[in-house]
């Protein structure tokens, strides 16, 4: 006997009362796990976004002549973000910003006479930059409206 209740009684009781606890402890296993993606989705964005923000002030202040480097590692953190969506790895709302920005930045190459020539001299094989070419192609809708609504900045 156990709590004066004969064997039987009690192993039913334990499962009534530990299943519904069981179902709780998974519950909230799954939503500490969905919480960590978003957050980690959450520090990705802001790492991100601070790469994007130093390439692009080295870009800047580097005269044209010299704006080769400083492209090359604006493309290769473009080509890292490519690869976080095109991989799926961030939570829903974080990877849909990431992809208007990224958009916003491809179109914004496009329409840049100077930059976009760079950028096609840059490719030296057949897998260079093959994440941004992987996103561009899957973006193809969103990239189009970003090209509809962004005016070129030098006219072109």
């Amino acid at each position: 006997m156990v709590w004066g209740l004969p064997f039987e009684k009690t192993s039913w009781v334990i499962t009534v009362f530990g299943f519904p606890i069981a179902l709780i402890a998974l519950w909230l296993g799954w939503r500490q796990l969905r919480l960590a993606r978003r957050a980690a989705s959450a520090q990705t964005m802001v790492s991100l976004h601070e790469s994007f923000r130093q390439a692009w002030i080295r870009v800047a202040d580097t005269p044209d002549e010299a704006k080769d480097a400083p492209l090359h590692d604006l493309l290769n953190v473009v080509e890292l973000a490519c690869a976080v969506v095109n991989d799926d790895v961030m939570a829903r709302r974080t990877r849909a910003l990431l992809v208007e920005f990224l958009c916003h930045q491809m179109v914004q190459f496009e329409n840049h006479e100077a930059t976009r020539g760079r950028i096609e001299e840059m490719m030296q094989t057949p897998t260079t930059f093959l994440n941004i070419r992987e996103f561009m192609a899957d973006n193809k809708k969103s990239l189009a409206q970003y090209r509809k609504f962004l005016v070129a900045p030098n006219g072109g």
